[in-house]
């Protein structure tokens, strides 16, 4: 395959088996691993693999990889400025919380191109230069692929996004808690 936009496609790939090796390392080092991260970064992996068999790639994978590189470019900022000592517990709980709503946001945007893209493809309508492929069977198994990947993805995040939103008002009450009985401690002496 040719083009820029290929390359980038084919760099992309490569660097999913980077961010595995990063899941293999925190492993190796006894880290939490959270396994969500790890089941989203093995099935981009092949995800990103499907986008590069419609020669020149995939207009839905090009959409999908800038839209999942710019949440790692958050993600990678959020570990560098934590590794630099520059986040206190309050802004490491917001950028986490943020980066799974980014994660959502970044689903729900590739399900309405994906679905645009999709009617696009079976209907056959494209006008001369657009992005539609003269290889349109392809194409729609990469986006029903994409979807059959994203879906069950979308609904953890949803569950992880919850989760920890009731952690956050669990640790609040208990801090909370904690305040009232050192005041009524304070005013019983």
């Amino acid at each position: 395959h040719n083009g820029r936009l290929s390359f980038m496609l084919y760099l992309f790939y490569l660097s999913k088996y980077f961010e595995l090796m990063d899941h293999v390392i925190s492993a190796l080092q006894k880290k939490q691993i959270i396994p969500l991260h790890v089941a989203h970064h093995v099935f981009m992996t092949l995800l990103s693999c499907s986008w590069l068999i419609v020669p020149g790639g995939h207009p839905f994978g090009w959409f999908s990889c800038f839209a999942n590189s710019c949440i790692h470019m958050c993600v990678y900022y959020f570990f560098l400025s934590d590794v630099l000592g520059r986040n206190s517990r309050s802004a490491r709980v917001w950028w986490q919380r943020s980066i799974v709503v980014l994660q959502l946001l970044q689903y729900m945007s590739l399900f309405v191109a994906g679905g645009i893209w999709g009617v696009i493809s079976l209907s056959g309508w494209y006008y001369p230069g657009s992005l539609h492929s003269p290889y349109c069977s392809d194409s729609v198994l990469v986006v029903f692929f994409t979807y059959a990947v994203y879906t069950p993805l979308f609904w953890e995040y949803i569950n992880y996004f919850f989760m920890g939103a009731r952690l956050l008002v669990k640790n609040r009450r208990q801090q909370r808690s904690k305040r009232v009985g050192v005041v009524m401690d304070q005013s019983s002496s």
